[in-house]
């Protein structure tokens, strides 16, 4: 595998059966495709997939804030296929990210991580994200359990 092939696109509607097969094996296929159906239809989300070879291996959903946030956006999922972790993807994906990012004058990402991802966490440190708070219980899962969530941040410097 070669890493410098990956190409990233905004994502399609056709794209939901690979993405649910390929980054979200373990989720309901078909919350995931009314999860992409939504997300295309905000005009204040920006959907993008990797891929490698012709194989989704990468998915990224990205939040814009909106007034008086125009300069912010908010990295809501960022997951690389679990079978293609650790080969420089999440990195060539998180530069794609940025450099969209600064085309499109954000000059503020955000994002929040659970406090069990150490990998996460040590991913987004690595890439200059920094920790700026910590929200108790800020995920609501839908068997009622929570989960605690790390904020991070990198400032992009003006777009």
């Amino acid at each position: 595998m070669h890493v410098g092939d990956v190409s990233f696109r905004r994502a399609l509607l056709g794209d939901a059966r690979g993405i649910a097969r390929n980054i979200f094996p373990t989720h309901d296929p078909k919350e995931v495709f009314e999860n992409i159906e939504l997300c295309l239809k905000d005009d204040d989300v920006a959907l993008f997939v990797g891929e490698l070879k012709g194989e989704m291996v990468g998915h990224v959903q990205i939040e814009l804030m909106g007034s008086p946030r125009l300069h912010v956006a908010r990295i809501y999922s960022f997951l690389v296929a679990e079978r293609t972790r650790r080969k420089g993807i999440g990195t060539r994906m998180i530069g794609f990210v940025e450099s969209w990012a600064h085309d499109e004058g954000i000059e503020l990402l955000l994002l929040e991580v659970y406090p069990e991802n150490n990998p996460g966490i040590s991913f987004y440190t690595r890439h200059g994200f920094l920790r700026y708070g910590y929200l108790p219980s800020g995920s609501k899962f839908q068997n009622g359990q929570y989960s605690d969530e790390i904020m991070m941040y990198k400032w992009l410097g003006k777009g």
